[in-house]
């Protein structure tokens, strides 16, 4: 069971990777100031929702670290 827990784990980083991959490059064709201002802000959203996990995680260590700046 473990061995197939690590499997999907190392599949889906490698979507992860490929799909920011093919955004970056698709970035590097389009006009900056559209890309900047349109386009990463839109996929920025994406990815928060997308990667639900890491944002929760990333949120308990920064509350952990600073108890004082919580919301």
């Amino acid at each position: 069971m473990l061995n197939i827990l690590r499997l999907c784990t190392k599949i889906r980083r490698r979507i992860y990777y490929y799909w920011a991959f093919a955004f970056a490059k698709i970035i590097l064709v389009m006009p900056y100031k559209f890309s900047v201002k349109t386009l990463s802000g839109f996929f920025g959203k994406i990815a928060y929702y997308v990667a639900r996990d890491g944002v929760k995680t990333a949120t308990g260590n920064l509350k952990k670290c600073f108890p004082d700046k919580s919301e």
